[in-house]
């Protein structure tokens, strides 16, 4: 039978991990924890295997076919066991372990597996005789697999099976790699419709254990879905959605299927995730209210409009105020998020990457740093005021014209900042959250759409 076993599971977060996610490594959960809208990094390492008749309990019965060796069993079917035509085998029988190959699987059950013509000779030189029963054959596979489709879900706590579906369309957020190695190899979205893909997954070979036991390590990086059309008012008036009301939030969910070769899978595993914590904005994590609010938001451009001109330059500030008991004392880093918040008919099954079809951007600072620049963000700069206590925050807000042209005068754009100051290292206990700014319908001066102005 198949057997997965998950040696570990580490899920990192951008803001103490930093953009690469290379920072502060022993800091990390075991499950799904943090506030939509976040960057994560689940990296998981699994051991899968396959062995049949480990408990040697079952008998199998041995035919000599001359160039051939048959093992008939009626209580397995040795393609659900795991096993495949081609595969390398180690076999252990009367005290002696040789190596095999399946020449096939036969049978009106999948009951009869048929081994090559060195196995034969193996077995009988070992005592094995003719239309007998044995129950001390145990077989192993070798071959470490080297293609995975990798899928994920990120679902209600409450789910009991797996679910893969975008929250964004009815895609399978699913990914494939025919030629595994013992380097991070880049998956490779399944189908087309890219655009509902919120991150990126690795995976690599790691090491083979008593001959077959194979280790591997997935990387996924992801963005924890933060905004569906249905979910306007909840940006708006900053109400949480149904699935992270009260005490409801998400966890991670992930299947693996991996094979010999391209949709050629022997192996799969599915995991429904541990329960988690995820917040909505303005809460730290499940249910609580988070410690800080952004005040004093005001936005400039040459229009004088008051709100995000697509058309222009936007300069604008605002500051961070701290509810702790503490407050801010200066050095502290945010992570500035903008995003358009796009309509269903934007992004649904779209050949665009997310980040093309949101406008999406995160862009670090720490306060007294000098300034930092993105492609949309620029000009980004946080000092501490020790009058007021607040953080202030000054930036640019730019679209390129291929950015223009993908904004409507009816589209709303979302800017949310990250932040934490208490418990930073304890990944369980920070008071790391979300807040935004105001999300406003941004203009578009129809006269100059498409261009740069300034």
């Amino acid at each position: 039978m198949n057997n997965f076993r998950v040696i570990s599971k580490k899920f990192f977060n951008q803001y103490r991990n930093g953009v690469n996610f290379t920072d502060n490594l022993t800091e990390f959960t075991d499950r799904l924890q943090g506030n939509v809208g976040e960057k994560l990094k689940l990296v998981e390492e699994i051991e899968v295997s396959t062995i049949v008749n480990e408990q040697r309990a079952i008998e199998m019965t041995y035919v000599d076919n001359s160039t051939s060796a048959s093992l008939i069993s009626d209580l397995l079917d040795f393609e659900l066991e795991g096993l495949f035509n081609g595969a390398n085998l180690s076999i252990d029988f009367n005290g002696s372990t040789f190596t095999a190959t399946v020449e096939n699987i036969t049978g009106s059950s999948k009951q009869e597996l048929v081994l090559d013509s060195a196995t034969n000779t193996n077995l009988k030189l070992d005592g094995i005789l003719e239309n007998q029963c044995y129950e001390d054959i145990v077989i192993k596979v070798t071959d470490a697999p080297t293609y995975l489709t990798y899928k994920y879900g990120i679902n209600d706590n409450t789910r009991t099976t797996p679910n893969y579906i975008s929250p964004l369309d009815t895609n399978e957020q699913a990914y494939y790699l025919n030629g595994i190695s013992g380097v991070l190899g880049s998956m490779d979205w399944v189908g087309s419709e890219i655009g509902s893909s919120l991150g990126s997954v690795q995976v690599k070979f790691d090491t083979t254990v008593d001959l077959y036991k194979h280790q591997f390590t997935i990387e996924h990086e992801f963005i924890l879905p933060y905004y569906t059309q249905e979910q306007n008012n909840n940006i708006i008036e900053l109400k949480n959605p149904s699935n992270l009301q009260s005490s409801n939030s998400l966890k991670y969910g992930n299947g693996f299927f991996f094979g010999v070769g391209k949709n050629d899978t022997t192996l799969v595993f599915e995991d429904t995730g541990k329960i988690g914590n995820v917040g909505y904005f303005g809460e730290n994590f499940s249910g609580k209210v988070a410690d800080y609010e952004l005040i004093d938001y005001v936005v400039n451009n040459p229009s004088k409009t008051g709100k995000i001109e697509a058309t222009e330059v936007n300069t604008v500030t605002f500051s961070i105020q701290s509810n702790t008991p503490t407050g801010f004392l200066g050095g502290e880093k945010i992570i500035v998020n903008t995003s358009k918040l796009a309509t269903q008919q934007d992004y649904s099954r779209q050949k665009e990457s997310f980040e093309d079809v949101w406008l999406f951007e995160s862009l670090e600072q720490t306060e007294g740093d000098p300034i930092v620049n993105g492609t949309i963000i620029t000009g980004l700069l946080v000092n501490f005021d020790a009058i007021s206590g607040y953080l202030d925050v000054q930036m640019s807000i730019q679209y390129t014209a291929d950015q223009q042209l993908k904004i409507k005068d009816t589209d709303q754009s979302l800017f949310y900042v990250t932040i934490a100051t208490e418990n930073l290292a304890d990944p369980d206990l920070q008071n790391r959250s979300n807040v935004t700014l105001p999300s406003e319908v941004v203009t578009v001066d129809e006269q100059v759409n498409g261009l740069v102005t300034n």
